[in-house]
C-alpha cells in the first residue's frame, strides 16, 4: 500500500480541518462556560445576588431566559426570583422582572418545582408569613403589602396559577392557610401573644382571586393542620355544657376567625351577584357538602342562634345538611352526626318547611337513599 509523504498536502488539510474544528469547540465549550456563569439562573442562585445582572440579563435575554429551568430543582427563574425577593434594593424590580419573564412564557407560571411541587405563585404563598418575623410593625405591613402586588401581579400573567395544586393537593389559597397554621403553632409553643392574620392583605387578595374549589380546599387545610386545637376546642365546650357550666366563647381564636373569612369568600362564590346582607358562617358552611364535620360543629358553639334562622330561600342549616348527596362509598354516619347535633340543639327544626314547602326530614330521605332505582 503507498503510503502519504509526510507533508502530503491531503493530510496537511486533514489536520488543519481537525485543528480548526478542535480549536471551534474549546471556544464554544468556553462561551458555553461564560453563559453558564451568566445566565438569569446563576445569577439568582448567588450568595448575594447582584440585582443590577439581573436586570441587564432579563432586558438582553428575556425570551431564552423564560425557558430556562434547573434541571435538579425544576425551578425556573420566577421560582428564584419570588425566593429571593427579600434581597431585592427595589421591589418594584422583582414584578417587573417577573413580569417580564412571563409575558414572554406565561407558562412558566406554571411550573412546579420538584421539592414540595410549588409554583412561584404557591412559593409566594408558603413564604408569606415570615413577613411577621420583621422587627417593627411598619416592616410587618410593608412586607405583605409587597406580597400582596406579587400574587396580584403573578395571577394578572396567568390566572390558572391561582388553581395550580402541589404535591399535596394544596392550591395557593390552600398552601397560605398552612403557612398561617404552621406560623400560629410556632408561636404558641414559643408562648407568644397571637397575631391578627384575618386582615392580611395577603389572604384578602388571595380569597378576593380564588374560587369556591378553592375555598373548600382551604376550609379542609385549616382543619387538617388544626385538627388537635379544633377538637380540644370542642370538647371543651361539650363538658362545660355537660356539667351546666357557662361557655367561655370562642372570640378571638384565630382558627374560628379564618374560618369564617374563607367562608365569606365561599359565600360570594356561591351566591354571586347577590348583596351579602344575611352571611352566616354555618349557613354557608352546611352549603358545601364535604365541609369537616368539626368546623361545623365549631361553627354551631360559635353562633347556635344561626339553627332557627332562615336563609334568604327559606332553608335552614338543617335543610343543607339533609341536602348532602350521599354517592355509593361514601359513609353515611358524619351527615348522621351533623343532623343529630343539630336537631338537639334545636329540635323545632325537624317541622320547619322551607319555601318548597319540605322539611329537613322530606329532604333527608330524599338524598339518602341509597337502592338502586328499578
Amino acid at each position: 500500500m503507498d503510503q502519504h509523504p509526510a507533508f502530503c498536502p491531503c493530510c496537511v488539510a486533514a489536520r488543519n480541518k481537525f485543528l480548526l474544528l478542535h480549536c471551534e469547540a474549546i471556544m464554544s465549550s468556553a462561551e458555553d462556560d461564560a453563559w453558564d456563569r451568566n445566565n438569569l439562573l446563576a445569577l439568582l442562585q448567588a450568595e448575594e445576588p447582584d440585582w443590577a445582572k439581573i436586570e441587564a440579563r432579563v432586558k438582553s435575554h428575556a425570551f431564552e431566559e423564560s425557558f430556562l429551568t434547573d434541571p435538579l430543582t425544576k425551578m425556573n427563574a420566577v421560582h428564584y426570583v419570588v425566593q429571593r425577593r427579600r434581597t431585592a434594593p427595589d421591589f418594584e424590580l422583582v414584578v417587573g422582572i417577573c413580569q417580564a419573564i412571563l409575558e414572554q412564557n406565561s407558562e412558566a407560571a406554571l411550573t412546579l418545582e420538584s421539592t414540595n411541587g410549588f409554583s412561584p405563585l404557591a412559593i409566594v404563598c408558603d413564604s408569606a408569613p415570615d413577613c411577621y418575623s420583621a422587627e417593627n410593625e411598619e416592616q410587618v405591613e410593608e412586607w405583605l403589602e409587597q406580597d400582596s402586588q406579587l400574587i396580584t401581579a403573578l395571577h394578572e400573567e396567568n390566572d390558572i396559577a391561582m388553581d395550580m395544586a402541589c404535591k399535596r393537593c394544596f392550591t395557593p389559597l390552600a398552601v397560605h392557610v398552612a403557612a398561617l397554621s404552621r406560623l400560629m403553632r410556632l408561636r404558641k409553643l414559643q408562648e407568644k401573644d397571637p397575631i391578627d392574620v384575618c386582615t392580611s392583605p395577603v389572604l384578602e387578595v388571595l380569597m378576593e382571586k380564588s374560587s369556591l374549589q378553592d375555598c373548600e380546599k382551604a376550609l379542609n387545610t385549616l382543619y387538617m393542620c388544626n385538627t388537635t386545637d379544633i377538637c380540644a376546642h370542642w370538647m371543651k365546650e361539650e363538658d362545660r355544657a355537660r356539667n351546666g357550666e357557662m361557655s367561655e366563647g370562642l372570640e378571638g381564636w384565630w382558627v374560628l376567625d379564618l374560618m369564617v373569612a374563607i367562608l365569606f369568600s365561599a359565600h360570594q362564590q356561591l351566591y354571586p351577584g347577590q348583596t351579602i346582607t344575611n352571611f352566616s358562617p354555618l349557613h354557608t358552611l352546611s352549603a358545601i357538602r364535604d365541609c369537616p364535620l368539626p368546623l361545623l360543629l365549631i361553627a354551631i358553639l360559635a353562633a347556635p342562634e344561626d339553627l332557627s334562622k332562615p336563609s334568604k330561600h327559606g332553608d335552614l342549616a338543617l335543610h343543607h345538611v339533609a341536602s348532602w348527596a350521599l354517592q355509593v362509598g361514601d359513609p353515611i354516619v358524619r351527615k348522621s352526626i351533623a343532623l343529630t347535633t343539630m336537631l338537639t340543639l334545636y329540635p323545632e327544626a325537624d317541622t320547619y318547611r322551607n319555601q318548597n314547602g319540605e322539611t329537613p326530614t322530606d329532604i333527608y330521605y330524599r338524598t339518602t337513599n341509597m337502592l338502586p332505582e328499578s
